[in-house]
């Protein structure tokens, strides 16, 4: 048999309950819990009451005051077993008044206290929701003071009620409502942000869905008119953290708000995956007896309806595939017109694994519309903020923050609605830690970004780079071609457009190991603020099939979500050497597949994203790799000359604690006797120094300060001695020559 529930539009829904005896249908309240109770006593006469009849119960032994619900009989009456609110108490109900002893109502006065509908709708309630409220209540059975709750705005609404009857009065169709809204208006602070208000950043997509959703359940004759069947399924796709079920709440929240009175259900997939084909039955049974349109979200739908062929992973068990056999049935008989009265339907399921979805689910007539979820840019950013601190913080941290949101959108590349809610979260928790009585401000946000990383970019190794130009140095040739190839496209966008110049897509800096490669790469994205992802070619290579091609496939989709970004790939050549006749091995399809990323096949230009390469090997790599439109600039990053050791050997003895060289004769010295050492090599040889230092107090345990001298350095140079070869730097220097004719390179 049957007991009622209720639906987000505030009519009675039939939920099956497994019962042989009849039943009264009760509608529990809307923000309780039901449990059932007996009905022990049936006063007055039920002459010419029957199936269908409208009765009211009451507690037991007061027939006039305490309403349970007003409902229709299913069956026998006495004995029979009813659901009312939880927080009642009651243990005994009885049947108090018949069809017969309701009068019908002409005219009745709703009162709204809640000022937050005041805000939003002003003095008077707009027709069209007047409208949606009288659909709603009609059918109620009220006395002379009563209320009624109905969902408005996504959220719970309670009316009072009067009426001039003495007794119960029926609210019909003809029934003329009068509404007063509450005259408070809310205070700013206590405002909350709902519907599409609560999302930011993410425009485009919000039009995109609302075109996917509204026509179906709000217009489905019109698809009808020109024999087209309405889209049953959305598909929202992205990383995590992006907004996907926040979005799906929020739609359901602006339909309700507009008067369309709709079926909600939001469930995680946990809910149908711990039960299985059984909860995917019950939650479309759900809405179909509704008797209205519904809208069903399915949070993480990967989990419901995952690869049956095991595509990626294991193949699923028997229970999973019946799960899946069973969504796809559900979604196969969902609001079409070929199924009588079903009411319209439609699925919107989330997922940042789409590719683990089963195919049968993506094709037309179930998951047909995609709509991609993607991280927000620079101003999408600010849109976020804007909204979290509206909706998650208090007005004075607003007042503190708000200045500086423009800095912080700027940046925090990469990030996530969710990453930029714990990053405002973590900077309030500084500002609080250290007594702060000016307030968060910019720098507890750049504090709190030490620790708060993007989302998007957590499964890779990813660096907020802090090396400077001038924490390298020399190489102002190398320095300013580096420049020229990132930051300008960055700085001055516009000018590159003006002249339909694309910007490279990749750099390789070569040269001899230990000459600041990775640093200058560092730098780039430090000057830049550009996230940095570092990563050594022969990590991207995996005993199994596929997976060397996939994790590239993956550095690149991670490093475009997290754009700007700076992808720096060490030791490259173990990828990218030049592919031998009749290959078709690990490496070569790897390469491929680099050179793939690097032409933006697909539509997928790799906008803001720069791949900068470093290799000892220069002529080992393949020429596909190297040609214009992929690795289009050519850096040589020779050995330091004088210039360059003497900045590499003041930064070195400047960390340097207790070091007493002079700046003068004692530099100069160094310098020229380091001709031919690289930059790693210097700092090995003040390394040495300050061992041989460590090692002098430890043997002959002299008192005072250890002090870094000219002597003990000179100590170092004679353990350390340059690896570079003369031939080799003129390998170097050669391979650079012959490069010289291309444009760009050098």
């Amino acid at each position: 048999m049957t007991r009622a529930s209720s639906s987000p539009a505030g009519r009675p829904v039939a939920d099956t309950v497994d019962e042989e005896e009849s039943h009264v249908l009760v509608i529990p309240d809307d923000t309780a819990v039901a449990r059932r109770v007996r009905v022990s006593q049936v006063v007055g006469k039920n002459a010419g009451a029957s199936d269908g009849s409208l009765v009211l119960i009451t507690e037991k032994g007061h027939p006039e005051q305490r309403k349970v619900a007003v409902c229709s009989i299913v069956g026998k009456l006495k004995g029979a077993k009813v659901y009312c609110p939880a927080w009642m108490g009651f243990e005994e109900v009885q049947v108090s008044k018949f069809r017969q002893d309701f009068e019908d109502l002409s005219e009745i006065e709703l009162t709204c206290e809640d000022t937050h509908l005041g805000e939003v709708c002003g003095e008077q309630l707009p027709k069209e929701m007047v409208n949606y409220l009288s659909r709603c209540i009609a059918g109620y059975v009220l006395s002379p003071d009563d209320d009624v709750a109905v969902v408005i705005n996504g959220r719970v609404t309670r009316f009072s009620t009067k009426h001039g009857s003495t007794g119960w009065g029926l609210v019909t169709a003809d029934t003329v409502l009068n509404v007063k809204l509450s005259e408070e208006k809310v205070k700013p602070e206590e405002k909350k942000v709902r519907g599409f208000d609560r999302v930011g950043g993410l425009a485009g997509t919000i039009q995109e869905i609302v075109s996917c959703v509204e026509g179906p359940l709000c217009e489905p004759g019109k698809y009808a008119k020109f024999g087209v069947t309405p889209p049953r399924g959305v598909l929202l796709y992205g990383p995590p953290g992006t907004g996907k079920s926040l979005l799906a709440s929020a739609v359901a929240e602006e339909l309700q708000a507009a008067g369309t009175p709709i079926h909600v259900e939001l469930v995680k997939s946990t809910e149908l995956t711990t039960k299985g084909e059984a909860a995917v039955h019950s939650l479309f049974g759900r809405c179909r007896e509704s008797g209205l349109a519904s809208l069903i979200f399915i949070d993480e739908v990967d989990a419901v309806c995952p690869d049956r062929e095991g595509r990626g992973s294991s193949t699923g068990t028997e229970a999973e595939r019946r799960m899946v056999a069973s969504l796809l049935t559900e979604m196969d008989g969902a609001g079409l017109p070929s199924q009588g009265s079903n009411p319209p339907l439609v699925v919107l399921g989330a997922t940042n694994r789409p590719n683990a979805i089963d195919p049968a689910a993506r094709r037309a007539g179930r998951f047909e519309l995609e709509v991609s979820v993607g991280v927000p840019d620079e101003g999408g950013r600010k849109d976020i903020l804007e909204v979290i601190l509206r909706r998650e913080f208090p007005k004075a941290v607003q007042d503190s923050l708000r200045p500086s949101l423009d800095e912080v959108a700027r940046k925090t590349h990469g990030f996530v609605g969710a990453d930029l809610k714990a990053l405002l979260s973590r900077a309030c928790a500084l500002a609080m830690n250290e007594g702060s009585t000016a307030g968060v401000g910019l720098r507890h946000v750049m504090e709190a970004q030490k620790y708060i990383k993007p989302s998007a970019l957590k499964e890779l190794i990813v660096e907020v780079a802090r090396t400077r130009w001038s924490d390298i140095g020399g190489y102002e040739d190398v320095k300013r071609r580096l420049v020229e190839a990132v930051v300008w496209p960055l700085t001055h966008g516009d000018l590159f457009a003006q002249m339909g110049v694309a910007p490279p897509r990749g750099i390789l800096l070569y040269g001899p190991p230990g000459c600041s490669k990775t640093m200058l790469a560092r730098a780039v994205a430090t000057e830049t603020e550009m996230n940095f992802i570092s990563i050594k070619g022969p990590e991207l290579f995996s005993k199994w099939v596929g997976d060397s091609e996939a994790k590239v496939r993956d550095l690149f989709r991670k490093a475009r979500q997290a754009a700007p970004t700076v992808v720096f790939i060490d030791e490259v050549d173990a990828i990218g050497q030049e592919r031998a006749t009749g290959g078709g091995g690990v490496a070569d399809r790897v390469l491929a597949q680099l050179l793939t990323e690097l032409d933006g096949v697909g539509g997928q230009s790799g906008a803001g994203v720069v791949l900068i390469a470093a290799t000892n090997r220069p002529w080992a790599m393949d020429p596909a790799l190297l040609r214009p439109g992929r690795i289009d600039r050519l850096v040589h990053v020779p050995l330091p000359d004088d210039d360059a050791r003497r900045e590499i050997w003041k930064g070195a003895l400047g960390k340097v604690p207790h070091a007493t060289v002079s700046d003068g004769d004692d530099i100069e010295h160094f310098v020229s006797a380091t001709k031919g050492y690289s930059g790693a090599e210097i700092i090995a040889v003040v390394r040495e120094g300050c061992m041989a230092a460590v090692r002098r107090e430890i043997d002959h345990h002299e008192s005072g300060e250890m002090t870094l001298t000219r002597s003990l350095i000179d100590e170092g140079l004679s353990r350390v001695q340059p690896r570079i070869t003369q031939e080799l730097a003129q390998a170097y220097v050669e391979y650079a020559e012959k490069q010289s004719g291309g444009a760009g390179r050098g």
